[in-house]
């Protein structure tokens, strides 16, 4: 595994190649696979952002702290897919979270297949005015979006609220068009019971 990590890092971003050829795990797993093309970059953002916040972490380390490199990892070589013509297919997704001002939360975008949330596709921090955006590479189809951490001020005690590890908020986008620009996406209180009533109905997300 260590090897196959210092081979892929060879030219420079981990993507599960060196250059164009595919780079071989195996070890203590049985047989050999490739390496995902996001593992060292979208996916690995969205494991260190997910640990940052969990029970696991007792470093002191916060996520303010590891922002920088998050969003490096986030926006490096993030689902871009050449197509025929040899151009990047580079879809974008953006919007902002609103249970009145949220701040360090990750916000996580999911296929969806036949109804079900899929596949992880992307992931995003908000800024401190609540906007995100990713990275959705040549995907097309419906998306789920959920959050994971994060604050807010409730406004009717002037405290700090942090979220739970089950507190999240969801929202769903019924298609998004390959390689398409997609922004002002809202996740809020309502689009989220609207995902959890749509979740419990028959072939719906």
């Amino acid at each position: 595994m260590v090897t196959a990590m210092v081979n892929d890092a060879s030219d420079g971003v981990m993507n599960g190649l060196m250059g164009s050829t595919p780079v071989m795990m195996g070890g203590m797993m049985a047989g050999s696979s490739m390496m995902i093309t996001t593992a060292g970059t979208s996916d690995l953002a969205t494991e260190m952002a997910g640990f940052i916040v969990s029970a696991m972490n007792v470093s002191g380390v916060t996520l303010t702290d590891m922002q920088t490199l998050v969003d490096k990892f986030t926006t490096s070589a993030t689902g871009t897919v050449q197509n025929g013509g040899g151009t990047p297919m580079n879809g974008m997704l953006g919007g902002a979270v609103y249970n009145v001002t949220m701040k360090n939360t990750i916000v996580m975008a999911y296929a969806v297949n036949s109804g079900t949330m899929g596949a992880q596709l992307a992931s995003g921090t908000m800024n401190s005015m609540g906007n995100f955006s990713m990275s959705l590479g040549s995907y097309s189809g419906p998306v789920m979006l959920k959050t994971i951490g994060g604050s807010y001020m409730n406004l009717a005690t002037g405290t700090t609220v942090t979220m739970q590890t089950g507190d999240m908020m969801t929202a769903v986008i019924p298609a998004i068009t390959s390689g398409a620009t997609v922004t002002g996406v809202r996740m809020t209180p309502l689009t989220s019971m609207a995902q959890a009533r749509a979740q419990a109905m028959t072939g719906a997300a």
